[in-house]
């Protein structure tokens, strides 16, 4: 017997995911980091020698079980 698999839209970690866009799609990194000074050494990645820049915060970064801001 197969198991049905949930479209990815209808999962729950996409709502969560969905309902944190709400909460953050109108935040600049500007102030984010106007409003914590040490968020660049909390929030420093590298990667290949690359470091990202997204508007990360501690919601999101809970998600994947990330210390943020």
């Amino acid at each position: 017997m197969t198991k049905q698999i949930a479209p990815l839209t209808e999962r729950p970690a996409w709502k969560a995911l969905e309902a944190h866009h709400k909460n953050v799609r109108e935040l600049h990194l500007r102030k984010l980091f106007a409003d914590d000074p040490k968020r660049g050494e909390r929030m420093t990645a590298e990667a290949v020698g690359r470091k990202p820049r997204r508007r990360a915060c501690r919601p999101t970064r809970a998600e994947r079980s990330i210390h943020c801001c």
